[in-house]
Parts: C-alpha cells; sequence; structure tokens
C-alpha cells in the first residue's frame, strides 16, 4: 500500500496546472485540455487531439502555454460535421492521419507553408470541401487525401514526386498541373474525375492501374517518353479520341472502354498487347 501511495504522489508532481485551470507538463500518454481544445505534448510539442465542445469555427492556436502547436493529431477531427471554418496555425508541421476525415460542413482550407507532411484520408469524404490552399512545402500527396471531396483545382509544388492511391480519386477536379519532378502516379489516384478533360504526362514514368479510369470527359492525355508500360490506366475514358504512345513502351494493358478513340500510335518498341486490349474500340479508323 506504501508504495501505490508514493507512485501516485510522485504522478501529481509531474502534472500540475496554470492559471487557466489548464494541465503543464503531461506526457505522451495523456489527453488534457486547453479552452476548447484536447491535446498532447511531446518534448514540449502540442498535438492537438480535438475538441471539448462543439464549434463550428475551429481557430487553433500557434502554441499553448509557451509550446508551439505542431501537429494535428489522428482522427482528431474525424466526422465533426458542424465544423464550417478551419484556421490553422503557422507553427503547424504535420497533419496526421484522417484528421479531419468526413468533416461535411468545411468547405475551404488553407495549408500553411509551415507544413510539411499531410497523412493519408486527411479530408477523405470532405463532401463539401471545394477551395484548398495547399502549402508549397507539403510535396507528398498521400493515399485518399482529398478522395470524394468537391475539389476543382490544385497546387501541386514543385519538388513532389508520388501522386499516391486514390488521391483526388470521385472528385470534380477541372484542372491538374503536375510539376516537371512527378514521375509517379498511384493507383486510382484520379479515377472517376468525370470533369477532367486533359492532363500532361510527360515527366511521368510510372502510372499505376486505374489511375484515370472513368474520367469521362479526358480528351487530352499526353505521355512521356520515360514510360515502358501503359497500364489499365484509362479504362472507360470515353471521350479520348486520339492517343499517341510513345517510343520506349513496351506493354500495353488495356484501352477498353475508350469507346471515342478514332486513333492509336503504337512505337515499335511494343512488344506485347494483351488480351482484349483494345476490345470495344469500334470508331479505330
Amino acid at each position: 500500500m506504501a508504495t501505490a501511495i508514493s507512485m501516485v504522489v510522485t504522478f501529481s508532481c509531474l502534472v500540475s496546472k496554470d492559471k487557466n485551470n489548464t494541465f503543464i507538463g503531461a506526457t505522451a500518454e495523456d489527453s488534457v485540455s486547453y479552452g476548447d481544445f484536447k491535446y498532447t505534448v511531446v518534448n514540449n510539442e502540442v498535438t492537438i487531439s480535438g475538441l471539448n465542445t462543439t464549434l463550428s469555427e475551429v481557430i487553433i492556436p500557434e502554441s499553448i502555454n509557451g509550446m508551439p502547436v505542431t501537429k494535428i493529431g489522428r482522427l482528431a477531427f474525424a466526422g465533426d460535421s458542424f465544423i464550417t471554418k478551419v484556421q490553422l496555425p503557422k507553427s503547424l508541421y504535420r497533419i496526421e492521419a484522417k484528421a479531419f476525415q468526413d468533416c461535411t460542413g468545411i468547405t475551404s482550407i488553407e495549408i500553411p507553408d509551415s507544413v510539411y507532411y499531410v497523412e493519408e484520408s486527411v479530408f477523405k469524404n470532405c463532401t463539401n470541401l471545394s477551395n484548398v490552399k495547399w502549402s508549397i512545402n507539403a510535396k507528398f500527396f498521400s493515399n485518399f487525401t482529398f478522395y470524394g471531396t468537391k475539389i476543382q483545382s490544385i497546387n501541386i509544388p514543385e519538388g513532389t514526386n508520388y501522386i499516391c492511391s486514390d488521391c483526388f480519386a470521385y472528385t470534380p477536379l477541372k484542372e491538374v498541373v503536375l510539376p516537371s519532378s512527378v514521375h509517379t502516379i498511384g493507383i486510382e489516384a484520379f479515377k472517376g474525375c468525370s470533369q477532367l478533360k486533359k492532363i500532361n504526362l510527360d515527366n511521368v514514368s510510372v502510372i499505376d492501374n486505374g489511375a484515370f479510369n472513368n474520367c469521362i470527359s479526358l480528351q487530352s492525355v499526353t505521355l512521356s517518353p520515360k514510360m515502358t508500360k501503359l497500364s489499365n490506366a484509362f479504362i472507360n475514358c470515353k471521350s479520348i479520341k486520339q492517343l499517341i504512345i510513345p517510343e520506349g513502351v513496351k506493354e500495353i494493358s488495356s484501352l477498353q472502354g475508350c469507346s471515342s478513340l478514332e486513333y492509336i500510335y503504337v512505337p515499335s518498341t511494343v512488344i506485347r498487347i494483351y488480351s482484349f486490349a483494345f476490345a470495344s474500340l469500334t470508331n479505330l479508323k
């Protein structure tokens, strides 16, 4: 019994309250409160872990008790559909996975340039999110980042290498400008972007399966001579009329459902065309 009492007394010395009745000196395992927010502290840096109350406008402070707010934690605001506006601090460095997933009330957000990492599914199914100002230093677009949002355009910063799986799937994107640094488009990254009309991929060496499937308005596609394989990346792109497959491509998987295609250039480097690759292309001339 004496040992147990000693442990409690020792812990109480590590965690105290300031004049605002807020806990300070918390360990990584603790979730404590400051005003409207729940948070944790690691190495004197604050991670916001959620809300204590229902707010329509969320303004996250740059610091709490003299410690910088550097992260929005995993699932911090997930499902908080009552949130309509979020202001992120310039002290922020990372937004963890699913932080704002299913926040259907948010219509716009600005990611400050202090942010270097945005993890997967951060804005997934934010079905009214249409306006995003992206950090020039966040150069990795994770899985499902904008899946199911209403985003129509995005500034992808130079230095970005990957657009990961399902990142922009099922959004009304109208325009995408890829910097020359992008070399990989992940599985189904732009699948179902029904308003996208053109895409320049002239520096992209890898386009994974399904990357642009069901982009039914896509008319113009520029492919890169760095490619070696044309995968199942453009299935059911019903508006493409012409496709120039660059020299260097060795395999063609499928262009099924590209029902408006009238002309395809197949280079001499191609050594394998998969069965039914050109099935249903009834308008070829």
